[in-house]
């Protein structure tokens, strides 16, 4: 039998000793690592989207759309914390910078302190809101007989059959309703005239139509954009500034559920001639959809030279995801 040395004894009692299992993190703390992977890298991406290419490219558009600036504040606050917890406190640091950042453009670029303007007596007040396909509609007239607006722009209001025109002439008797076709109706205190059918590509449309009210008159743009992320707006949003040329001569009030934050790179083309009221007049924050937590400025107002626009405000709706769009606007003529 072989001698065992007492040093050989030492050493293998040593060498255990030294041996410890593979270290395994608490489910708690894995769950926590999968969170902030998912989470991080859609803010920072977002954030690197929105500081270079925005939604001009289709392949980041997505991304651009997903990550409204009142989301990337959340996003960088939520990292904040998962960092914090996983004692990762450099990548903390990194992202108390970012929060800052992210939270001051929000502030800059989704909340209003416009002073509103002194009321006229040949003021017309306007009202968009998408009702969002509801089967009765009797809230939804309830509200428009509230708001009392001089002239009401509907999308995703129904269909034009012989019961539908019945019922807004029963529950809405103070308006003139005009049928646009696709959902969209348009209610004023005055008189209408026949409305033009305008093709945008892409299964979005608009509907212009002429409207005296309060002894002025001006042409009313109804616009509904097909809600999808993955398509280009640049040629939408072209094709309706194109057309809108053809009415520069006279006011135009453009109004509808772009299905478009307002800070999407295609809306140029629009601005160079025309203004969202809620960025000239609004008070507050913008974003309109989804109710009762908006985040993104979807529902809009936009006017040529020949409106004021007065004041502009949000209202929160009944039966809808959206927010209603209300404003005091006056007319110069054109």
């Amino acid at each position: 039998m072989p001698e065992v040395s007492p040093n050989d004894s030492t050493e293998r009692f040593a060498d255990a000793d030294a041996y410890q299992a593979p270290r395994h993190d608490p489910a708690w703390r894995r769950y926590l690592r999968a969170t902030y992977l998912i989470i991080g890298t859609i803010s920072f991406g977002g954030l690197l989207v929105r500081a270079s290419v925005a939604d001009r490219w289709i392949v980041l558009a997505t991304l651009f759309y997903a990550t409204p600036w009142p989301l990337l504040v959340v996003g960088c606050a939520v990292s904040v914390g998962l960092t914090a917890l996983l004692r990762w406190f450099a990548q903390t640091s990194m992202w108390c910078v970012l929060l800052l950042i992210a939270a001051s453009l929000c502030w800059q670029t989704q909340w209003f302190a416009n002073t509103p303007r002194a009321e006229r007596a040949d003021e017309v007040t306007v009202m968009f809101w998408n009702a969002a396909r509801r089967t009765d509609m009797t809230l939804a007239a309830e509200f428009i007989n509230t708001q009392d607006a001089d002239i009401v722009g509907l999308v995703e209001a129904g269909s034009a059959k012989p019961q539908a025109r019945q019922f807004w002439r029963e529950h809405c008797p103070k308006y003139d309703v005009s049928f646009l076709g696709g959902g969209l109706i348009l209610l004023t205190k005055g008189t209408s005239g026949t409305s033009t059918p305008g093709d945008l590509g892409h299964q979005s449309f608009y509907r212009w139509i002429p409207v005296q009210v309060r002894g002025q008159e001006l042409q009313c743009v109804v616009v509904d954009l097909k809600s999808d992320p993955y398509y280009s707006r640049r040629s939408v949003l072209g094709n309706l500034a194109g057309d809108m040329e053809t009415l520069n001569d006279q006011p135009v009030l453009i109004m509808g559920d772009f299905n478009t934050p307002t800070d999407s790179v295609h809306f140029g083309a629009l601005r160079q001639r025309h203004r969202e009221l809620f960025e000239a007049t609004g008070q507050g924050y913008s974003p309109t959809w989804p109710h009762p937590v908006p985040v993104l400025t979807l529902d809009q107002m936009w006017a040529n030279e020949w409106i004021v626009p007065l004041e502009c405000r949000r209202i929160a709706p009944v039966n809808s995801d959206h927010q209603a769009v209300w404003c005091r606007i006056a007319i110069q003529g054109g």
